[in-house]
């Protein structure tokens, strides 16, 4: 029994060591999917989608009430903190408003009106805004924009 012969000392380091990166390798993997999973995110993963339905989408500027209405999805994977309306006046200035309510969280679904008097055309930039790293950001680059808007339909 004395005279077998064990493992050679440098394969036996050899195998710890692959042991040891194979097992940081699933570590990272695992803590990186554990930290996409958390809420907020960035806005690579945000995505604002208008809703259709009746062969149109669920945006249009009902003239009566002087307002926007609009149905629009969070489509992206990151939660929504708010909605901010962007309006450039007649006189080029910018105004961000938050649309009231407006946290949504993957797959939810937004219903909402916006003041608007009409003049100058109707135009419609919506910026989702997400938290990250425990403030709010723009998404500038993730916008809903309409040039145009119809009328509601009657």
């Amino acid at each position: 029994m004395l005279g077998k012969k064990g493992m050679s000392p440098l394969i036996v380091t050899i195998l710890l060591i692959a042991l040891a990166v194979a097992l940081g390798a699933m570590i990272m993997n695992w803590t990186s999917d554990v930290a996409a999973s958390v809420p907020g995110g960035s806005c690579d993963d945000t995505v604002i989608e208008p809703q259709s339905a009746f062969g149109g989408e669920l945006i249009c500027f009902d003239e009566e009430e002087g307002v926007i209405r609009l149905v629009v999805k969070n489509s992206g994977r990151s939660t929504l903190n708010s909605l901010v309306y962007r309006q450039v006046t007649q006189d080029m200035r910018v105004r961000d408003m938050a649309m009231p309510d407006s946290r949504l969280r993957p797959g939810d679904i937004y219903e909402g009106t916006i003041r608007h008097d009409g003049n100058g055309g109707v135009h419609l930039e919506l910026i989702p805004e997400i938290i990250v790293e425990g403030e709010p950001a723009l998404c500038t680059d993730r916008s809903l924009v309409r040039e145009s808007i119809g009328p509601c339909p009657s």
